[in-house]
């Protein structure tokens, strides 16, 4: 499948995750259109991590800007990952690594609940009408080894925003990454702003991404949200 000029592939057994890629166009322009923007007005060679990859829109989007030098993708569901696999190989890309763990406060195993009809809400923290199977788990502390330097984090794990960055809390304080995280109407029942700035501490700004890929400081209605750090 071509969007944009990026090879996905379609893994029919998770069909659900592609939505409007089957019709060429990004599920979330909006990030993507921000991402690019942060991405070509910099000269800063740049790190990519995406927790929670999914069939590697993302990943697979940023990896082919010349100044972002290595990508690394966080992927639980056994058929996510092979197709952000696949992806990584139709497009040439030999910088980007996808890891299949959950990334959390703790690392070990958990239950990861994979919704069969919805493949995008698959969770570690919602468990309603899913098929609970056994993950290996790890942490941004434990794997920051992997992406030093300047690095933007993108987020979408379902409700468990918060824990990731709870698992990353030396990590962040020491590299002061770009986080882009999701906080809808669903996230908000899990966590609050409020518990974001308290791990991520007083020199982040959360500010609200716009339809149109821009910021702005009306956090009443979000989808996804920024956090920038004061010496960005």
């Amino acid at each position: 499948m071509k969007v944009h000029g990026c090879q996905l592939y379609f893994n029919h057994k998770i069909s659900s995750c592609y939505l409007r890629s089957i019709d060429g166009n990004w599920n979330e322009p909006e990030t993507h259109i921000f991402l690019r923007n942060i991405i070509q007005k910099t000269s800063a060679k740049l790190a990519f991590v995406d927790v929670g990859a999914n069939i590697g829109e993302m990943i697979i989007d940023v990896g082919r800007y010349p100044n972002v030098t290595h990508c690394v993708g966080f992927e639980p569901n056994p058929e996510c990952v092979f197709a952000c696999k696949k992806a990584t190989a139709l497009n040439g890309y030999t910088h980007i690594e996808i890891i299949q763990k959950a990334v959390a406060a703790d690392s070990g195993e958990a239950q990861f609940n994979i919704s069969e009809k919805a493949s995008t809400t698959s969770s570690l923290v919602e468990n309603t009408n899913r098929i609970g199977v056994t993950v290996e788990v790890t942490t941004l502390d434990a794997e920051s080894r992997k992406f030093s330097g300047t690095t933007i984090i993108l987020i979408d794990v379902e409700g468990a925003e918060l824990l990731v960055m709870k698992g990353g809390k030396n990590y962040i304080a020491s590299q002061k990454p770009l986080i882009i995280f999701e906080y809808h109407e669903g996230t908000r029942k899990r966590f609050s702003l409020e518990e974001v700035r308290g791990v991520l501490g007083p020199e982040y700004q959360i500010l609200r991404l716009r339809q149109d890929g821009t910021l702005d400081s009306d956090l009443r209605s979000t989808w996804n949200c920024v956090a920038v750090h004061s010496d960005s």
